[in-house]
């Protein structure tokens, strides 16, 4: 699967920007109550937000730069929505992908940090509605203003997450490309030792078949005297040999200079070999 969105990354920034949506909508109601129909504000800069991180890995630091200032907006009209920073936690994974853990954490954390300043107007937000829906469900805290210290906590660790997790993906696919130019060099290695192995046993097919053509010129300067047509046939298999002995070179030496088709080239040479011993074996060598 990962595999898949790897070769389909605007396929993966379709999703990415899809689950933003789904886990920021479950906000909008109670941005509602709070707020009337102020709330659409709310739900706004959510789709912009994640129309802008469809472009997080082709600019990860604009992008970045765009994203926080949404999600500023965001808690400035809302400062209580439980989706704050997840779009900047999915740009500081980018960033960390493609610049490494110190853009990650250096970009991430100020980002989120100024991403929260607008925290400090929440008394003015609690003047103007009056009303807090979390604060009246969860009635945990002595004040409005405490109930965002652990949020703001979590989402400022979840920064560095993502950055460090950004960061491991980074160092993943380094490895991976290195192992793969490890493998292509040692492919390379190896043709070049087959084709030093190909160059090798051609010399002995050659030598064999000079070896032969000798032993029936020699036979056919005997016999040419007493059975020409015997001498004729002699001289023909000399040419034969000695012909498919220099297209077995021809067909090895270009192999030797393009690098690829060895074990083609190999193929012919021992075929070439067999029929050179059986018919050597064959003739009468006068």
């Amino acid at each position: 699967m990962r595999g898949w969105f790897r070769r389909h990354p605007r396929t993966m920034n379709v999703v990415v920007s899809a689950i933003y949506l789904l886990f920021s909508a479950w906000t909008l109601p109670s941005a509602f109550i709070d707020m009337g129909a102020h709330g659409w504000w709310v739900g706004v800069v959510q789709v912009i937000i994640a129309v802008v991180l469809l472009f997080r890995h082709r600019w990860p630091l604009g992008t970045a730069a765009v994203v926080m200032l949404g999600e500023a907006a965001g808690v400035f009209i809302y400062p209580w929505q439980g989706s704050q920073m997840l779009g900047l936690c999915f740009v500081v994974y980018c960033i960390g992908l493609h610049r490494g853990l110190t853009w990650g954490l250096g970009v991430g954390l100020p980002a989120t940090l100024a991403a929260y300043l607008p925290l400090l107007r929440v008394d003015a937000w609690l003047d103007r509605y009056e009303f807090n829906y979390w604060e009246e469900v969860f009635g945990v805290y002595s004040s409005p203003q405490e109930s965002l210290v652990p949020l703001v906590i979590i989402m400022v660790l979840s920064a560095g997450i993502a950055a460090g997790i950004g960061a491991a993906v980074r160092r993943g696919r380094s490895h991976e490309r290195e192992i793969l130019e490890w493998a292509g060099h040692t492919r390379q290695l190896a043709q070049v030792a087959e084709r030093n192995r190909i160059a090798r046993e051609m010399h002995d097919v050659v030598a064999h078949s000079l070896s032969v053509m000798i032993s029936l010129a020699d036979g056919a300067r005997v016999v040419v005297r007493r059975d020409p047509e015997r001498a004729a046939e002699v001289l023909h298999e000399v040419s034969s040999t000695g012909r498919t002995a220099l297209a077995d070179m021809r067909r090895v030496i270009g192999v030797l200079k393009q690098g690829d088709g060895v074990d083609q080239a190999l193929r012919p040479a021992q075929e070439s070999l067999e029929e050179l011993y059986e018919a050597s074996g064959r003739r009468d060598s006068p």
